[in-house]
């Protein structure tokens, strides 16, 4: 970064970079609407809006617990309420619930 002095005043100047190397992600698909009788395969709903999904960007692939609002027309949207969790994370958060929900705990 470069200091320039121009007409008094001190600003500063950026050095250009390349920006050939950045990637420009265009996403062409339609925003689809999300309805309880038609969830995608990627997304289980655990119940009082609660759901957990599993995406990929940038060649990083999350998943998502997150609570979801419906509005008037059934349609769900995110809140800013959830987690993003490495898969191996989210794996294990899962097994864990859907292993307590058949093997009742011990009480202790």
């Amino acid at each position: 970064m470069f200091l320039s002095k121009a007409s008094g005043n001190v600003k500063r100047k950026s050095d250009q970079s390349d920006n050939s190397s950045k990637k420009l992600c265009v996403n062409d698909r339609m925003e689809v609407e999300i309805r309880m009788d038609s969830l995608p395969k990627h997304m289980i709903h655990f119940g009082d809006g609660l759901f957990t999904l599993v995406n990929s960007f940038l060649k990083e692939t999350r998943g998502h617990i997150r609570v979801y609002s419906t509005d008037d027309k059934g349609i769900l949207h995110p809140t800013k309420e959830g987690v993003s969790l490495k898969p191996e994370v989210l794996f294990y958060l899962l097994f864990a619930h859907f292993l307590s929900e058949r093997i009742p705990m011990p009480c202790l």
